[in-house]
């Protein structure tokens, strides 16, 4: 959560002296902000006596009584002392006019107010004229020179443009500004036995763990493509849902029946799964912690109803530390509504917006066409940021999660008629999240996870006899063709024959057998018969048959290993490919090495 900020040194009071020299011009101060600094503290001299600050204030008013020229600094250090304690901002508070003083409320928990937006709202104006491109100086009226200014563009396409003003507040002002207010129930959780009623929900933990052998199978397999930007192409994702049969948020609408897969496929993009883990929920561990955290690009992956994101990642802010800090702050096993965690984020953190306003609306559009056939693009403006760029980023996140399941998720349909104004984004029906057991574990909030048990009808059936793996459910053979077909040849619609070449045909040394068996294992989830565990105890065997002499392809034979000196004094194509073969040394050319290896491979020997 965002720490507090103590104003009780004098480092702490530089800082706020410097946010006021970063934001305000001199005129500005001298013109607006100092007068009603001075004033106050004219009227409350015996309030200032009892500060510890009161030696350097006192100088610089009396520099300013005999009407010395102040330094912006000495202007700063008047100005920043009226936030120096609680006592004297709520005096300070109360002496300022009632108009200013609404909206110094109002800015409390907002990064900016919109002028158009205080006039409507507050029925204040406050500005002197109306900015523009050429002209966009001293619009603020000087009595409202406690806050400043920031002016920006509304280009709208072929409708032209339209000029904004926003006010501000200095950030470390806000956040001394909030130790001073009481803060609203909704800056905490408040959590829920039940969510209110919505059209959908998604329990995913179990979902994903069922579904990560073939996720991983089909990641290996390099069936999720890319674009040159990076961005997981739509093919790729729709592709994985319709072969993986990936369960999905919205199974029934064809516009968003794709959304999870999506959403999965970019999280496994993000990075490459490490080879020496098999166990599913610790895989998603890593693909949160180290692979999201580090490298996942909201803005490319999260923004795709949007066009023009390739080219953000020199502008956007990496929020992965706050998701997890989010995470960690939700109550495991408790429904929390999405508006509930929007307050909880206004009121308690800074800067939690990937991309700021200034370069969504540079470079985020749509495109929409017109009654005359062509299309025509519309840029992000202040309206628009919000809804289409900072909610679809939070929301996103958080479908994300969800189909990696660490929340739970109750949400609603969309309407997907118009894409800006029906809808803002494909998350748009988010209503309440509940974090899952896994969900804790990757926080970090709990240290043990106890995986559920996967359906029984996932599972597969091991023959005690043979080599052969049986497909209990009909309804997933297909999924049961995709997964087994790294390790088994399929011999009918339920029976898959595994044999030493199926099982390592994709392997190139002993760390990738070994990977494999634990894949296997995980995948199967039960006690393997004893004709299994002798076959993978023979092919770990078979890992190391060969000792290898210096730079040269003579090859000595393990002395032990009578099977292989037959079978290379028998098998015609590997008598073909050895020069010479005697005692326990075999000598090939390094043009057959490959062959050499290969033919061995159908035989279960690999090194």
């Amino acid at each position: 959560m965002q720490q507090e900020f103590t104003v009780t040194n004098k480092a702490a009071r530089e800082e706020i002296i410097a946010s006021i020299d970063s934001n305000y011009t001199k005129v500005m101060l001298e013109k607006g902000f100092l007068p009603t600094a001075v004033v106050f503290w004219e009227t409350h001299q015996s309030l200032l006596k009892k500060e510890d600050f009161r030696d350097e204030v006192l100088r610089q008013l009396k520099r300013f009584k005999n009407k010395e020229k102040l330094t912006k600094y000495g202007i700063g250090l008047i100005c920043g002392s009226v936030f120096y304690s609680k006592e004297v901002f709520l005096a300070f508070r109360d002496h300022i006019s009632d108009d200013i003083r609404l909206l110094l409320d109002a800015l409390l928990w907002e990064p900016s107010l919109d002028a158009e937006y205080i006039k409507n709202e507050f029925q204040i104006e406050v500005l002197n004229k109306k900015p523009s491109w050429v002209d966009k100086n001293n619009v603020l009226e000087s009595r409202f020179y406690l806050f400043y200014a920031s002016h920006s563009y509304d280009y709208e396409s072929f409708s032209g443009y339209n000029y904004t003003t926003k006010l501000h507040l200095p950030e470390m002002i806000q956040v001394v500004m909030r130790q001073y207010y009481p803060k609203p129930a909704e800056a905490s959780f408040i959590p829920l036995d039940k969510p209110e009623p919505t059209d959908y929900t998604f329990s995913g933990e179990q979902v994903i763990l069922s579904e990560m052998p073939r996720l991983i199978l089909f990641d290996k397999q390099g069936s999720i493509k890319l674009t040159n930007s990076g961005k997981v192409t739509v093919s790729s994702a729709k592709r994985m849902r319709k072969s993986l049969q990936i369960q999905e948020f919205y199974p029934d609408d064809k516009q968003l029946g794709w959304i999870r897969a999506w959403l999965v496929s970019t999280l496994f993009a993000s990075g490459k799964l490490p080879k020496n883990q098999n166990q599913f929920h610790e895989l998603i561990n890593y693909i949160f912690n180290n692979q999201y955290l580090i490298n996942y690009s909201q803005c490319l992956h999260l923004l795709y109803d949007l066009k023009g994101n390739h080219n953000l990642h020199w502008y956007e802010k990496k929020l992965g530390e706050f998701y997890l800090e989010l995470l960690k702050e939700l109550p495991e096993g408790k429904w929390i509504s999405y508006a509930n965690i929007e307050f909880f984020i206004k009121y308690n953190y800074f800067n939690v917006a990937a991309l700021n306003e200034q370069n969504a609306k540079h470079y985020l559009y749509y495109s929409e066409k017109t009654d005359y056939g062509y299309s025509e693009k519309f840029y992000i403006n202040s309206a628009t940021y919000k809804p289409m760029v900072k909610d679809t980023i939070l929301k996103g996140s958080l479908f994300s999660f969800a189909a990696m399941g660490l929340l739970d998720v109750a949400y609603n349909q969309i309407d997907t008629t118009t894409f800006g104004k029906t809808y803002f984004s494909s998350y748009d029906g988010l209503a309440f999240v509940r974090l899952t057991p896994l969900g804790a574990y990757v926080a970090g909030k709990s240290k043990i996870y106890n995986p559920p048990k996967i359906n029984e009808d996932d599972q597969f059936i091991l023959a005690e006899d043979t080599l052969m793996i049986i497909s209990k459910n009909e309804k997933l053979q297909g999924n049961s063709e995709i997964i087994l077909a790294a390790f088994a040849e399929r011999v009918s619609s339920s029976r898959y024959k595994v044999s030493f070449s199926s099982f390592m045909k994709d392997c190139k040394g002993i760390k990738d057998i070994n990977n494999k068996i634990g894949l296997f294992k995980q995948i199967i989830s039960q006690e393997l018969p004893q004709n299994w565990k002798e076959f993978f105890k023979e092919i770990n065997n078979k890992s190391t048959p060969f000792t290898s002499i210096g730079e040269s392809k003579i090859l000595k034979i393990n002395e032990n290993d009578r099977e292989l000196i037959q079978l290379i004094a028998r098998d015609e194509v590997l008598k073909s490919l050895v020069i010479k073969a005697e005692g326990l040394h075999v000598i090939i050319k390094k043009a057959n090495y490959t062959k050499f290896r290969a033919r061995l491979k159908i035989f279960g020997y690999i090194w």
